[in-house]
């Protein structure tokens, strides 16, 4: 599960063990619930690369060609980014969508990272 540490700008994952632990997440200030930010938490994967097989992210909007858009903060490019840096084979990356969040073309930048498939309560769109 996504945490966003305030004063790193960066993105950690954290291992959800059980059912409880999801009755523990908290809404941050852009409405996502995430885990609480707990002093020496033992649940905070450094890397979490080797157990790390799908990893689904966030967009306002999303193109066939597996662009999407943000938030414009960029936690998950920078995420994605340093999996590819450390891995030889990275996670597949999806998106999940509702049907009126898929455009004809979403904007993109030169760090902007592409999704391997969309997925929409209608179809599943592959992208690599």
């Amino acid at each position: 599960m996504p945490l966003i540490v305030p004063g790193e700008n960066k993105l950690k994952m954290v291992l959800l063990n059980s059912l409880e632990d999801f009755h523990s997440l908290k809404t941050n200030r852009w409405g996502i619930l995430e885990p609480r930010l707990e002093e020496n938490r033992e649940d905070v994967l450094d890397d979490p690369a080797p157990k790390l097989d799908l990893l689904i992210v966030p967009g306002l909007a999303f193109d066939r060609q597996g662009r999407r858009l943000g938030r414009g903060k960029g936690y998950y490019d920078r995420y994605i980014a340093s999996l590819e840096q450390r891995l030889s084979i990275k996670p597949k990356i999806a998106g999940l969508a509702y049907r009126v969040q898929l455009v004809e073309e979403v904007p993109v930048g030169p760090n902007d990272k592409l999704l391997d498939a969309i997925i929409t309560a209608d179809e599943i769109i592959q992208t690599n």
